[in-house]
């Protein structure tokens, strides 16, 4: 049987360009290649999966379509084309027409009539043909036959596209045949489309409905047969279901101007086909298509020879670590039964140190007839004395992880270790670190999927030997071809080099530490904590549900915005694809006016709170009543480190309940009190040293209150006369600027005009101009080069800069100048975490670093250590020579809610 793909052009080109989020690809002259990088991408992993005999493209031409004047609001309420986006389409249909292969588009019809006309005609005269829709629409789903196939683009399957036959749309709907599908949109509608349907009736109604009338015709000759409300909006909604019924129905019968022998899948690129992957920079695609490498036809991908070794008995081991104990680098990987550390037990550990070469050693799969595994002592002996050799550098893609999961065991942290992650992070222009996503898209290889191995419910050790010998040993393998990729990188990268060896790796170590060791919590004052906020959350629910006059799910955003803006009358502010928006910022607006909305805020805060910190934290403790929360470097763009399960930077430190969440941490046994050790507006003295403005350095020089002084500047009174409301303005402005806050930001945020929040911003810029200069240069050097510098190297991409939507160049000029003063400030603190650190150790103190909180890091100390708390202190205020001092406050207490400030 030959194969026809069949592609819907737009539907993979709009994909694609949203599949890259907010790192869009683009080329040196700035133009955004995204949609046209995942086209070519989606095109030879067909080619792999299908190996097609013939081949072409739909392309959609207009909106102007039958449909359209059939039913005028039929997609009109569809946002213009994403500029970036357009830009590139047109360069599509001539980028695969320069390849060799037939485009298709015609006025009055979209693709999918194009792709159920061509499958349809060219299937019925041929019955030893398949054709396999390739789009990332359902709609197409309609057209599957014996013959005729959807291969459906999924963000999930990076092989390819999952393929639906009759039995799989069989079980997607309940049983329904594909052609059903049109009476089923036909009562449902379609929102994406602006297909009407009928009001009130959802997918499984209108499945329901369907199964049982079979069309659309027979349900309206018998709907006296439906009851109570159902029938009453069926009878209402007649004409438009009958007119959906049409604008959901795929055309079968347009003239195609081509016969099946006109679309062979033969690659005949011309010299027009070179000058478009030349402009869109696509040096590896344009291998593929003129490169020796490229395969036209018929030729299966070469693999590549890998040597994976199963080790399950000792005197292998033996042979194995004798060979380990001879490497210069090891890359390693361990599996587990968890992700939470206090809970995972060791499985297995893989091994590699040359390329495609690895090995597993199994120690605890548990299923019947499971072969004998080494025993986990006879590894551990092992492991502690590879580990403990200094001329060995141990690698890993999270190493963290696997080495809080080693020290389970008693084996010593590795004196030299490195974490490919964190390189990604630190080289990659991309937001996927994953060692897969990594692996995928530099080596073109598709590593096997953890869930789809383990299966639901299930963990590792319950996977067989053998397959995990395959993905173990890979994670290895990988992990040793990733380190070697980017080192090679960093040689160009000097600065990015000095970054990753002075603060990432070696923070590696110390936030394993922090986080094994974990924080203490009183459980009982949580419990305690959970009935006041529970009682708080029921009497706010009971004052809203009666201001409302009804029961409803206060959860619901749906339901409360038809409270708030339909029952109640409030004048809506903003409204979304799925209905009214009841965000907080609207909430916030509403609520100096609309007591319900003061409510709804405070419900929300309470619920959150209740919600991630005091019930659920008693229940994540250790058999000490530590919790353990983890640090991740490489999540934030900035290099800014975050928290997570649980996430303790977020806790409220102005509001009284989150002041009540953190009075439950405390010291653990054996310690004395809890130090907050704070750099005091760090990011302002960070903005006065790369600006060098001369007011901005004076004030912090002397001493002087920084807010004071600039709301006498912005109000232009002497300072004796400043309100404390006008310093809470200045203080705004003063935060605002860093994060690149817009009249309509200041405007909001201190509920003003915005012609007053314009006034005082140029007052700001015109007392402090140097800061104003800063930042347009900031924003103009972004633009040149596409990233900003931090203070230690650090690179981020600003794609949105290159874009032509001036709303993105506005927003790309706030992240260019939030970046460079937030990373800068980042590094600052993980310098003096390493260097805090290095004393501690040095000096063999009990005292332990417990929390990083952005600009902040708690300790818990015994009390005969007190003295030390001076020196951490003047660590921090050192580790960096700017031309004006850091500024650290230090606040100690029984617990992180009740912080006094420390005067010894």
């Amino acid at each position: 049987m030959k194969t026809l793909l069949i592609i819907d052009s737009h539907s993979i080109l709009y994909k694609s360009h949203f599949a890259f989020g907010k790192n869009p690809l683009t080329n040196s002259k700035g133009m955004v290649t995204s949609a046209l990088y995942g086209y070519l991408r989606v095109f030879f992993q067909l080619q792999a999966q299908f190996n097609p005999d013939y081949i072409c493209f739909t392309f959609d031409k207009s909106r102007d379509t039958f449909r359209r004047k059939l039913y005028k609001p039929y997609k009109a309420h569809r946002k213009e084309t994403d500029p970036d986006l357009k830009e590139q389409l047109p360069f599509a249909p001539e980028l695969i027409e320069s390849m060799g292969f037939k485009t298709i588009m015609m006025d009055d019809y979209e693709a999918d009539d194009l792709l159920g006309s061509i499958a349809h005609q060219f299937c019925d005269k041929d019955p030893d043909l398949r054709a396999v829709l390739i789009t990332g629409d359902t709609d197409s789903f309609q057209l599957v036959t014996e013959q005729i196939h959807v291969g459906y683009t999924s963000s999930k399957n990076k092989k390819g596209v999952d393929i639906y036959d009759i039995k799989a749309v069989n079980e997607k709907y309940d049983g329904l045949p594909p052609k059903k599908l049109i009476q089923v949109k036909a009562l449902q509608g379609d929102t994406a489309d602006n297909i009407p349907g009928v009001k009130g009736v959802g997918a499984k109604t209108a499945i329901k409905l369907i199964k049982e009338y079979q069309t659309l015709e027979n349900l309206y000759d018998h709907v006296d047969e439906i009851k109570g409300k159902l029938k009453d909006k069926i009878i209402a909604d007649k004409e438009l279901a009958f007119i959906s019924q049409e604008l959901a129905e795929i055309k079968l019968d347009i003239e195609i101007p081509f016969n099946l022998e006109d679309i062979p899948f033969e690659l005949k690129p011309n010299d027009r086909c070179k000058e478009l992957l030349n402009l869109f920079e696509f040096s590896s695609f344009s291998k593929k298509i003129f490169g020796d490498t490229f395969t036209i036809k018929k030729q299966e991908k070469v693999e590549v020879k890998k040597d994976y070794q199963l080790i399950l008995k000792e005197e292998d081991l033996d042979q194995l670590f004798k060979k380990l104990h001879k490497q210069k680098i090891i890359a390693f990987d361990t599996e587990t039964t968890s992700l939470v550390i206090h809970e995972a037990k060791l499985v297995g550990i893989s091994f590699s140190f040359n390329e495609h070469e690895a090995y597993y050693i199994p120690i605890a799969h548990r299923y019947l007839g499971v072969p004998k595994q080494i025993k986990l002592n006879y590894l551990t002996d092992h492991l502690k004395s590879l580990f403990s050799n200094k001329d060995i550098l141990f690698i890993a893609h999270n190493l963290k992880y696997d080495m809080k999961i080693l020290s389970n065991y008693q084996v010593p942290f590795p004196a030299q270790f490195h974490d490919t992650m964190i390189l990604s992070h630190c080289l990659n222009k991309s937001d996927k670190h994953g060692l897969k996503a990594l692996v995928g898209e530099l080596f073109d290889h598709q590593m096997l999927n953890f869930k789809e191995m383990v299966g639901k419910g299930e963990n590792f050790s319950n996977v067989s030997i053998q397959k995990a010998l395959d993905y173990a040993a890979a994670d290895s393998d990988y992990c040793l071809l990733l380190y070697k990729h980017f080192m090679h990188q960093l040689k160009s990268e000097k600065n990015i080099e000095t970054l990753i060896n002075t603060s990432e790796i070696p923070l590696i170590k110390i936030l394993a530490q922090m986080e094994l060791n974990g924080i203490k919590i009183d459980s009982s004052h949580f419990n305690k904590l959970t009935i006041k906020l529970e009682k708080e959350c029921s009497k706010l629910t009971k004052e809203i549900i009666e201001t409302a006059g009804e029961p409803f799910n206060l959860n619901s955003p749906k339901q409360l915005g038809t409270i708030l803006f339909e029952k109640l009358e409030i004048p809506p502010l903003k409204k979304t694809k799925s209905g009214y928006s009841t965000a907080a910022d609207v909430l916030e607006q509403l609520a100096p006016m609309y007591p319900i909305c003061e409510h709804i805020l405070q419900y929300r805060h309470l619920n959150k709170l209740l919600g991630t910190y005091a019930k659920p934290l008693p229940d994540t403790t250790d058999n000490e009543n530590n919790i353990h929360s983890s640090f991740h470097q490489a999540v934030v763009a900035t290099g800014r480190l975050s928290s997570s399960d649980p996430n303790l930077q977020n806790i409220p430190v102005k509001s009284d309940w989150g002041k009540q969440i953190r009075k439950g941490f405390i010291p653990q046994d054996g310690f004395d009190k809890l130090v907050s050790i704070d750099y005091s507006q760090v990011e302002l003295r960070i903005l006065a040293q790369f600006s060098q403005d001369e007011g901005l350095i004076e004030a912090f020089k002397n001493k002087r209150d920084i807010h004071l002084e600039t709301a006498a500047k912005v109000f232009k009174i002497d300072k004796s006369e400043v309100s404390k409301s006008q310093r809470e303005s200045a203080k705004a402005i003063n935060f605002g600027i860093i994060y690149g806050i817009s009249s309509f930001g200041l405007s909001k945020q201190l509920k003003i005009t915005m012609l007053e929040a314009k006034k005082f911003i140029d007052s700001y810029f015109e007392f402090f101009p140097k800061i104003k200069v800063f930042m347009d240069k900031s924003s103009q050097d972004a633009t040149n080069s596409g990233y900003i510098e931090t203070f230690l190297g650090r690179k981020r991409y600003i794609p949105e800069l290159q874009s032509s939507n001036k709303n993105k160049i506005q927003a790309g000029s706030r992240v260019a100048v939030n970046s460079i003063i937030q990373g800068s400030a980042a590094e600052v603190i993980k310098l003096a975490m390493i260097e805090v650190d290095k004393y501690i150790s040095s000096k063999n103190l009990k005292t332990k670093m417990l929390l990083q909180v952005h600009d902040e890091l708690i300790f818990q100390i015994p009390l005969d250590e007190k003295n030390e708390i001076r020196k951490f202190q003047q660590i921090m205020e050192n580790i960096v020579q700017f031309d004006l001092p850091l500024v650290c406050d230090i606040e100690w207490g029984d617990n992180w809610g009740e912080l006094e400030n420390y005067t010894n």
